[in-house]
């Protein structure tokens, strides 16, 4: 998709047509795709209100010869629905889960009423807001979800499918931050073990369940396996993804909180300033992720001592919390 064509469909079509507006989505689907989450954002938000719009004012019999589901009002449209998903998606990406939160239960809802509660977009979208529930501290609804979730696709899938091996990441990521390390760590190897077998030890989704088992040793003070394994995630996910990937970047940082807990502060320091500078490049200043490279380079300052520069960060990270 191009913005020629968008222009071209808004001259032939007009602005409220459910071609323009599909346009619109796919441009705002590579905005985000490059890191330009505000304006992906707009057009995202245009498309939105725009299907809404046109659609209910569509007559029923129409909607039923386009095989629209069941009685769908112009917001349970498909095409809308999918508009909200991607709306959510980028709330999620700019850590803004309070309008996440609004549009990830919106589209449960309505996924849950149109294609009913086992459907596969429906599933994505309860796993969508487990996931804003767990950026929010609602750690048990989160797990609650994640839960159902995963017992509904491993009825459907089977154990070893892709999706039903992600929901196990997924509770393991909520137990873990619910302190249940144990429950955390058997489900994580459970996932490496079978993604292993499937899809091969350096694949990036078991190089993912790596990288969460060693979060959960780090958590329980097993440093040297923490680092081990944190290492060998790096290195791996950097020659797949690149330097400036998130994925890598989220790597590393476990690399350096790993090397702080043990004492190695100038190589946790190397690593935070790293990750700081290469989320400069593709971060707005007040994004949840800029923020924990600050604070996570501040905490560095002050076990070096630097208590000044450590200070001055945090205020730093306040300014911008407040002003976000």
């Amino acid at each position: 998709m191009s913005w020629k064509e968008l222009v071209w469909k808004e001259r032939t079509l007009g602005s409220y047509s459910i071609e323009t507006l599909e346009t619109v989505d796919h441009l705002g689907e590579g905005l985000a795709r490059d890191g330009r989450y505000r304006e992906a954002e707009s057009m995202h938000v245009r498309a939105v209100q725009g299907k809404t719009r046109i659609l209910s004012l569509l007559d029923p019999s129409i909607l039923t010869s386009m095989a629209y589901l069941r009685d769908c009002s112009g917001a349970d449209a498909p095409h809308t629905l999918a508009s909200i998903a991607d709306l959510a998606s980028i709330y999620r990406a700019k850590g803004l889960w309070t309008k996440a939160d609004e549009f990830d239960i919106r589209a449960v809802d309505q996924y849950r009423r149109t294609l009913g509660v086992n459907h596969p977009d429906t599933l994505i979208s309860v796993s969508n807001l487990a996931n804003t529930y767990l950026n929010q501290g609602r750690l048990k609804e989160a797990a609650y979800l994640n839960a159902e979730v995963l017992q509904s696709r491993r009825e459907i899938l089977g154990l070893n499918h892709p999706d039903t091996l992600r929901s196990m990441s997924n509770l393991a990521a909520t137990y873990g931050s619910q302190g249940r390390w144990e429950d955390a760590e058997k489900i994580n190897r459970q996932v490496i073990e079978r993604r292993s077998q499937i899809l091969g030890p350096d694949h990036l989704s078991t190089l993912g369940s790596l990288k969460k088992l060693a979060e959960s040793y780090l958590n329980h003070g097993r440093l040297d396996e923490a680092e081990r394994l944190n290492c060998y995630g790096v290195l791996r996910i950097r020659e797949v993804l690149g330097p400036d990937h998130a994925k890598t970047l989220s790597a590393m940082n476990n690399l350096a909180e790993t090397y702080r807990q043990q004492g190695r502060l100038e190589d946790a320091e190397r690593l935070n300033m790293d990750i700081f500078q290469r989320r400069c490049q593709t971060l707005g200043p007040s994004h949840p992720n800029m923020l924990t490279s600050l604070s996570n380079l501040a905490e560095t300052y002050r076990g070096q001592g630097r208590l000044k520069e450590a200070e001055e960060l945090n205020r730093e990270v306040r300014k911008r919390r407040i002003s976000s």
